[in-house]
């Protein structure tokens, strides 16, 4: 275990030394501002326009994104209103072209198939339009594609067809495909995502169901007519008359309903749509053929009834063109608002910049003239001039900072006011000192005189000492002498 142990220590590798400096570093950069430290850090190396500069630059970035933002979407609105503008543009002309092949229809019933010189006609005008929404549709793959079904229902007329029950039936197919390429053409251009709560309604109500409730009523006009001219319906046609007439009721009501959701939500289209007087025709041409075709005898006047039925179908045709007109109305006026609404933002955010760029240059004056005015007291003072008196003009940092600088001038003149009278007190006392320094160096070379005239008379004295030490030295000497002398004599 011992051993495993010391492996494992053996093993562990020291901590590098970068690796620790770097982490000191780390560490240090985090210290005093902690996550606002790397900003403090470049902020403390550059000048105030730069600083200035960067922060404009991020908030200016962030207005561009989000105008461009609006910007792209609105215009994105406004462009899929234009495409819905030309979706109503589409539906007009093949509703025109509906109208046409419903009268096809009816004049191939009357020829039980056969052709004249006026069905050939009639073939033609509807071929050559047809030929002119194709050309039109050819540049979207989906349109081109549903223009060639109604072509391909539209090809087969052109041959005379010996039975007039299958003339009928080819000739209204040909017309409920022109219905399937209607509603190609609304959800293509967006009609069918309209946004509005009106036009959204009034588009259902105007390329489906006003188109519906027509094919309908030319089927039970064509057929209808033609049984009461032969005094009985045939079974086919008792067929198509009792299953078109029993949905045809429950399409007039959901028709009415959709009228009536269009004027709730903007009654301002109730007078110029008319709706209600539109279905008093219909209600009148439905009353006719319960009576007539669908009685238990087929009895009545043909030319009569057909004429009911034109009147109903062109009382729902006038619908459907103020239905169009009402709704182009409204994606036209949707996209002044959109482009009003855009314009507007665009200008209060073009204003909002002039603005911002104002204050802020006002800012960076306000701040360069504090500063420079802060500067040229604080390089008085440095030079030692204390005379300038700082007066701000206003109430924000730098004027602060300049009264504090005033205040700070006051200290530094009393200060040196002290500092002056004190010296005045130095040099009168250095004055009195020097005074008697000077005295007192008189006194000092005054005795230093008498000091010398002393030593000079102790070294006389000395002398004298020493001639008379010499001198008794002589005496005693001599003394000695005299007694040896004597004591010789004795």
């Amino acid at each position: 275990m011992a051993m495993s142990s010391d492996v494992v220590l053996m093993n562990k590798p020291e901590e590098s030394p970068q690796r620790a400096t770097r982490a000191r570093a780390l560490a240090e950069l985090f210290r005093y501002h902690g996550f606002w430290s790397v900003g403090v850090r470049m902020f403390r190396n550059m000048t105030f326009m730069s600083k200035a500069a960067i922060i404009s630059t991020v908030f200016l970035l962030v207005v561009a994104q989000l105008t461009f933002i609006f910007v792209r979407a609105s215009n994105q609105v406004i462009h899929s209103s234009e495409r819905e503008l030309l979706g109503v543009a589409q539906v007009r002309e093949l509703t025109t072209l509906l109208d046409q092949a419903q009268g096809l229809r009816r004049t191939l019933l009357a020829a039980n198939g056969k052709h004249d010189a006026a069905l050939v006609e009639q073939l033609g005008r509807v071929d050559k339009q047809l030929g002119s929404i194709e050309t039109s549709f050819a540049a979207d793959a989906d349109l081109a594609e549903a223009a060639k079904f109604a072509r391909d229902a539209f090809t087969p007329l052109k041959k005379p067809i010996e039975d007039r029950e299958d003339a009928f039936s080819r000739a209204d197919e040909f017309v409920q495909q022109l219905l399937r390429l209607t509603a190609s053409a609304a959800d293509v251009s967006s009609l069918a995502q309209d946004p509005g709560a009106d036009s959204y309604h009034l588009m259902l109500a105007s390329t489906q169901e006003t188109l519906q409730a027509l094919r309908m009523i030319g089927r039970l006009r064509d057929l209808g007519s033609d049984a009461l001219a032969a005094g009985a319906a045939s079974p086919f046609e008792r067929r198509i008359l009792q299953g078109d007439s029993y949905v045809m009721y429950s399409q007039l009501e959901l028709l009415f309903a959709r009228y009536e959701r269009v004027a709730k939500a903007n009654p301002g289209l109730a007078e110029s749509l008319a709706f209600q007087e539109a279905f008093k025709p219909v209600n009148s041409f439905m009353r006719a053929l319960r009576k007539g075709p669908l009685a238990e005898k087929a009895s009545g006047d043909a030319p009569a009834f057909a004429a009911a039925g034109d009147a109903a179908m062109a009382s729902v045709q006038g619908l459907t063109d103020r239905s169009h007109t009402a709704l182009a109305a409204l994606i036209e006026a949707r996209m002044a608002a959109l482009r009003q609404a855009r314009n507007l933002q665009l200008g209060l955010a073009l204003a909002g910049l002039l603005i911002a760029g104002y204050f802020f240059h006002c800012f960076y004056l306000v701040t360069r003239g504090g500063m420079r005015e802060v500067t040229r007291h604080i390089d008085a003072m440095a030079g030692g001039d204390l005379s300038t008196s700082p007066r701000p003009w206003g109430r924000d940092e730098a004027a602060a900072l300049m009264l504090s600088i005033c205040a700070m001038q006051d200290s530094l003149r009393q200060l040196i006011g002290q500092v002056r009278g004190c010296a005045e007190v130095i040099v009168t006392a250095s004055s009195e000192v020097s005074a008697g320094a000077e005295d007192l160096s008189a006194r000092t070379e005054k005795a230093s005189s008498s000091l010398q005239q002393t030593a000079s008379a102790m070294e006389q004295i000395s002398a004298t000492v020493k001639h008379t030490a010499s001198k008794s030295d002589e005496s005693a000497a001599l003394g000695q002498q005299n007694a040896h002398v004597a004591g010789r004599g004795g």
